[in-house]
Formats: structure tokens, sequence, C-alpha cells
């Protein structure tokens, strides 16, 4: 909440400065214990968002199709598929997923295959066509033009920019 921006931001600092001294033999207690405080405090403010009574429903039909997506997303890019999986058509899905997320499912699903891409792009030196792969594509050229439209620039270009490796290439249109 942006009220409590400031003491997030303090800790932040306290745990950044905790990190950035010479290991003493209170540094790992020091640390752990302001990492349980964020922790605490994301796991308070999370609690605090949640829905309602009258939305539970939803909510659990979102967290049954995250797990599930989590599972599944590099196989099956198909909203049907997780309908069909989660025992629900595809119409009440995509209604609770809207009321929660604001998003399609098919937009859910194409976030967190691109969510992978962007990661293993990162971290990575996986070719292009092996990234493409392992995120569910067999065609690397429909991956990268998929990951374009996702992200406004090819896997090639993202991988660049984020490692700050070349200038990146402009394209418009």
């Amino acid at each position: 909440p942006p009220s409590r921006v400031p003491e997030l931001e303090a800790v932040l600092r306290s745990l950044d400065d905790e990190a950035r001294r010479p290991p003493d033999e209170r540094s790992a207690d020091l640390q752990r214990h302001l990492l349980c405080t964020l922790l605490l405090w994301i796991d308070r403010w999370h609690e605090d968002a949640a829905p309602r009574e009258a939305d539970t429903s939803d909510a659990r039909l979102h967290v049954r199709f995250v797990r599930q997506l989590e599972r599944d997303y590099v196989r099956h890019h198909d909203a049907a598929y997780y309908a069909d999986t989660l025992a629900v058509r595809a119409t009440t899905l995509a209604h609770a997923l809207h009321a929660i997320t604001g998003k399609t499912t098919k937009e859910l699903i194409l976030d967190r295959v691109m969510l992978e891409a962007a990661r293993l792009l990162r971290f990575t030196d996986l070719a292009i066509s092996q990234i493409a792969h392992r995120c569910g594509y067999n065609d690397p050229l429909y991956f990268s033009r998929a990951f374009k439209r996702h992200q406004g620039q090819s896997p090639a270009n993202y991988r660049a920019l984020i490692r700050g490796t070349s200038t990146p290439i402009s394209v418009t249109g």
C-alpha cells in the first residue's frame, strides 16, 4: 500500500546495507530477520487485498488455473485445454479470470509463456530456436513474431538490451 512505502524502502535499504558490509557473526541473523519482516508484510498486504466472500469461487478457480498453467504452459497454449482440465466451461473460466485479473484466458497463457521466454533470454545463452522449443513453439520464426508482438522487440534485441551488450535495433511497424 502507498502509505507503507517509506517503511518498505527503509527495510530494503537496511537489507542492502547489511548485504554490502563484510559478514560477521550477526550478519546472517540480521538478513534473515529483515527478509522475514518483508515476507510477513507482503503476506499481510496480500491478505488485505484478497477477494472478499462474494468473489471466492472466482478466486478459487483462478488459483486452480494458475497451478495448472504452471504445469502445462509449455505443452498447451489453448484456453480450451485449461477449461477442460479444470472441468469448467470455457466461458466460466474466462469470466472468472477476467473478474480477477482483467485479462482473457489466452492473454494469461501468453503472458506466462513469454515470461519464461524472457527469463531464458536473460539468464541463459540458449539459441533463440532452443528457447522457442522450450516455450512450446515448434517454429522459431513464429515464436519470434509472437515474442515481438508481446514485448515490442525481437528476442535477439530483447536479449541484447537486457544484458546491455549492444545498442538495440529500432524497428518500426
